[in-house]
């Protein structure tokens, strides 16, 4: 009885006890995703089928929205007609990239459908910056225990000037990506280099927070594949004004952020 009391009167363990027994049953048994059973209701299906739905003068119209919202928070966004111009882009933002400091350069890019056609390793190699692996199957890592495959991912991320990524989405509403993290695609390219570059199309412009979150519950690929480890929203450069109330660029992530929506047949 005396340790029972001892734990109970704990402070920590005392305030556990009390949330458990506020959050009754029902709560342990509570899904621990967004995706619920079931079909989804009415007024769901509307606004899914809305998105699936909307024409090209509606996406231009988010497009338009997307780059407003964007100017308002130092967002980039670089509308392109196919790969061959995106790539182009980013020659241009990683020539206009200044080195500080000197020990960080190179590049780092997801593997993805929509930056494996931009061939950047190629592409860039005339700037002579190093093209980082991030990737534990990159064949740049052949020869090499897992361990040894993570430590040097690790090191690249802390070198790296430059990181190229996808998104899942993007909500115009406020400029927002919203970023899924899955093998080949670590989170990191996207907050520890300089400078972030995104490449989305289109399709993947949502008008706000009520399109994402029905798309994040009922979407068939995500239901089917679960929203992974992470969901990461960025929503322009990283930046903080607690330094006597001035604005400062890239303290906890990048000082640069650019998106580019490949909005042509090129990319189709």
């Amino acid at each position: 009885m005396q340790g029972s009391k001892a734990i109970m009167n704990d402070p920590e363990n005392l305030f556990l006890s009390r949330v458990r027994q506020a959050l009754g049953a029902e709560s342990r048994r509570a899904h621990t995703t967004l995706q619920p059973e079931g079909a989804p209701p009415e007024e769901t299906l509307r606004v899914l089928d809305r998105i699936a739905n909307r024409e090209g003068k509606d996406r231009l119209a988010l497009l338009e929205r997307l780059m407003e919202e964007g100017r308002a928070i130092n967002l980039e966004v670089h509308p392109v007609e196919g790969f061959q111009e995106a790539a182009d882009v980013i020659h241009q933002i990683a020539v206009d990239h200044p080195e500080h400091p000197a020990s960080r350069r190179g590049i780092l890019c997801w593997r993805h459908p929509l930056l494996d056609p931009l061939d950047l390793k190629h592409r860039l190699a005339g700037l002579g910056i190093p093209f980082f692996p991030v990737d534990l199957q990159d064949p740049a890592l052949g020869g090499l225990s897992q361990d040894e495959r993570r430590a040097r991912i690790r090191e690249a991320l802390g070198l790296a000037c430059i990181g190229v990524t996808s998104a899942d989405f993007c909500v115009a509403q406020s400029a927002t990506l919203v970023l899924r993290s899955r093998a080949g695609q670590p989170r990191a390219v996207s907050l520890a280099p300089d400078v972030h570059v995104a490449v989305i199309e289109p399709g993947q412009i949502l008008a706000d927070f009520e399109e994402l979150y029905t798309v994040l519950k009922w979407h068939p690929e995500i239901r089917r594949e679960g929203l992974g480890p992470n969901l990461t929203f960025i929503t322009g450069p990283s930046k903080t004004a607690d330094i006597e109330l001035h604005i400062v660029y890239g303290v906890h992530g990048p000082r640069k952020v650019h998106l580019v929506v490949l909005t042509g047949t090129g990319a189709a």
